[in-house]
């Protein structure tokens, strides 16, 4: 039987998205706080690209969470080279 790893905690995997590159909360879940100040930040016109430095995740997970709250529509296929 295996045994299961121990659950990493949110400190440990914000280090470990820093070591690999990535911003410190790649990844990691939209607590209700952080979702009404994305849309409050987005409704005041703070960009994408800015949203995704202030928050330190991916602009894909700002237009994931800014799609999902309705507040833009995205169509994967505009967005092809």
């Amino acid at each position: 039987k295996e045994v299961p790893k121990p659950k990493k905690t949110i400190e440990q995997k914000q280090q470990e998205n820093l070591d690999s590159g990535k911003p410190r909360n790649a990844g990691l879940p939209w607590t209700d706080d952080l979702k009404i100040e994305v849309a409050d930040k987005f409704r005041s016109g703070t960009s994408i690209p800015e949203l995704s430095r202030y928050f330190e995740r991916t602009k894909g997970a700002m237009v994931s969470e800014l799609t999902k709250q309705g507040l833009i529509e995205y169509d994967e296929e505009e967005d092809l080279p």
